[in-house]
């Protein structure tokens, strides 16, 4: 998801249609809206400027955010990307053993 085309992911892997990923793909949404919502908060409360700037989609979203809100909002990016890291890795793992286990059969 580095330029934001997750495709080669959802479709590659694949994520669409696969039980094993079912978990971490609903449970990371939750978790990614109240990132969002933390990020509306620390412009709402006045902590961190609201940004002008518009990007095109493909902006990779860590420099999207660093242009849009400063060092803040690239952290909390960071941050929310290694979220996701974290609810995925378990389940990548164990479908990468379950495969390996397969392959050696």
């Amino acid at each position: 998801m580095l330029f934001n085309n997750n495709e080669p992911i959802i479709f590659g892997v694949p994520l669409v249609m696969n039980p094993i990923y079912f978990v971490p793909m609903i449970l990371s949404q939750p978790v990614a809206a109240l990132i969002g919502w933390g990020i509306y908060s620390l412009i709402k409360f006045g902590i961190n400027p609201a940004f002008q700037l518009g990007f095109p989609w493909i902006t990779p979203p860590i420099i999207t955010a660093f242009a849009e809100g400063g060092f803040i909002f690239a952290l909390i990016t960071v941050v929310a990307v290694a979220i996701h890291f974290i609810f995925y890795y378990p389940f990548f793992k164990y479908d990468d053993n379950k495969a390996l286990e397969i392959e050696n059969k």
